[in-house]
């Protein structure tokens, strides 16, 4: 079962440049962690094509197609929720701090884009969605298959992602729990708590040697998840972890979902 008391918060780092709230703080080479962040856009931009496209045809074919308002409203909402996608995944630094501020009131009521599971199941939904809003009106069974199977493997992509990224968090707390790991030695060393996500991912290194496979070691853009899923509280003005929440991880055994 998931860990879920120290997973309630999220804390874009302020070093980062505005379009790295959710993704890793990496170099200016690859904003965002582009493998996944395009492929997020990418959706983004498919569901709100598919919300134009079964709008303009439910519009133009009102009278032998439009059995519902409803059905006209659900491609309303798929050009909301694309639209609003783009403007999390947005990959370009052009504008970036225009939509900082939208981002940051984004994720503060939708919590769970923050983390990569709850990203991917996301983009499940929305495939699945395309897929209803195309099909059952009888727009185009292609487009159906193929905009609605895209989001749909982006969310599946995503998932399987944070299942992998929650079991290694999961083995990183099961090595600290179970070898010579001192709470105190952190103390004395980030008294103040880490100071930025390298900072807890150099701790973790350094005592998971027991761990099967070897040292726990995170990339950039996993720290960002995992950092996103201990921390407990929304601060968009901090890169930092209170070492109260790094403790009550660890005295919590158990899977926390990235």
């Amino acid at each position: 079962m998931a860990n879920s008391s120290p997973g309630s918060g999220y804390a874009p780092p302020s070093e980062m440049q505005p379009t790295q709230l959710l993704e890793p703080a990496g170099s200016k080479a690859q904003p965002v962690g582009l493998h996944f962040q395009r492929l997020y856009f990418a959706a983004a931009v498919v569901v709100t094509t598919a919300g134009v496209v079964a709008a303009v045809d439910l519009i133009v074919n009102a009278a032998s197609q439009l059995e519902s308002p409803f059905d006209f409203l659900e491609s309303v909402y798929l050009v909301a929720f694309g639209l609003l996608m783009i403007v999390l995944d947005f990959p370009f630094t052009q504008g970036e701090e225009r939509l900082a501020p939208l981002r940051t009131h984004i994720y503060k009521f939708a919590l769970f884009l923050t983390r990569k599971l709850g990203r991917g199941l996301w983009y499940f939904f929305l495939g699945a969605f395309v897929f209803a809003s195309l099909w059952d009106n009888s727009i185009s069974a292609f487009l159906a298959v193929a905009l609605g199977g895209f989001c749909g493997a982006v969310g599946l992509l995503a998932c399987w992602g944070g299942i992998m990224l929650s079991k290694k968090l999961k083995v990183a707390q099961d090595a600290l729990s179970s070898g010579n790991f001192r709470m105190d030695t952190v103390r004395r060393e980030f008294p103040n708590g880490f100071s930025s996500p390298q900072a807890f991912n150099e701790v973790i290194q350094k005592n998971t040697g027991n761990a099967p496979g070897g040292a726990v070691s995170f990339s950039d853009e996993e720290l960002m998840y995992v950092m996103n899923s201990l921390r407990r509280t929304f601060s968009p003005a901090s890169s930092t972890m209170d070492l109260v929440d790094f403790e009550e991880w660890l005295a919590h055994p158990g899977w926390t979902l990235v």
